[in-house]
């Protein structure tokens, strides 16, 4: 409808209303659905590990080392041929699409259907979706199971200053010098237990350290609009540059486009 017209006709209303609508809408989905539970065999014996393997440790840095190799990342590859193991032999859950809700209501993703005779597009989108969520729900495992017993075990036995963070992120080849104040500071917070406050101060951090390490690399980060005026691309964009891809390998690539999908 031309712009002249949606006051006449209260369109921005009737559009306000409706997203109203479909946010209560979502809220009533949620309230639907039902929990289900389901117990996780060896959930008692890999705390049990991940506690034993930063434990005793003769300082800071050391249980700092030994807690970055607490748990191992999905690789690419094996994630894909995974899924598509999963597609071929369990067809007919493929047939059907799903949607996925956040805790306050709203779509935050959809996975569409694979009939017989859809095309190779529609296949790799139902595939890259499904690697997605079960990367997703790997990592909340390995975090519960894993990062978390083991941050309260070096917690239990180590105090860590700003001072030492601070060191530690300068030493770091990847952290941009401007930033390092900021984001020592949230790596700290983090040490103390302090996660949402961690992750808004570090979450914006992402977008500049992939645009800083791409300038290294000779990538262009900025586009020029029809007025000759330079602007920076968008953390989405970047991660879609080919530099990217070989800067940072598929592996990295996936999490860091992952981190979009969550967000």
């Amino acid at each position: 409808m031309p712009a002249k017209y949606r006051d006449e006709y209260s369109v921005d209303e009737a559009i306000s209303k409706l997203r109203h609508n479909l946010s209560e809408s979502g809220k009533q989905t949620l309230n639907e659905m039902g929990l289900v539970k389901i117990p996780i065999k060896g959930a008692e014996e890999a705390i049990k590990h991940s506690k034993e393997h930063v434990a005793g440790k003769n300082s800071e840095y050391e249980a700092l080392v030994y807690f970055s190799g607490i748990c191992i990342v999905d690789k690419y590859d094996s994630l894909m041929e995974s899924e598509k193991k999963n597609m071929s032999t369990n067809f007919f859950s493929s047939l059907f699409g799903s949607t996925q809700y956040s805790n306050d209501g709203r779509v935050i993703a959809k996975t569409s259907s694979v009939g017989l005779g859809e095309n190779e597009e529609t296949v790799n989108a139902a595939l890259f979706d499904n690697m997605v969520r079960t990367f997703s729900r790997n990592t909340e495992l390995k975090v519960n199971l894993s990062i978390i017993p083991a941050l309260h075990q070096i917690l239990s036995e180590h105090n860590f200053s700003k001072r030492f963070i601070f060191e530690m992120c300068d030493y770091s080849p990847i952290i941009p010098k401007s930033s390092l104040n900021l984001i020592s500071h949230a790596l700290w917070l983090g040490l103390e237990l302090e996660f949402s406050t961690a992750i808004h101060i570090l979450a914006p951090q992402l977008e500049k350290i992939v645009r800083e390490q791409l300038q290294k690399a000779g990538g262009h980060t900025a586009h020029l609009d029809k007025n000759g005026i330079e602007h920076e691309n968008s953390l989405s964009t970047l991660l879609d540059m080919p530099e990217s891809l070989e800067l940072f390998g598929q592996d990295h690539l996936f999490e860091l486009k992952l981190c979009l999908q969550i967000q």
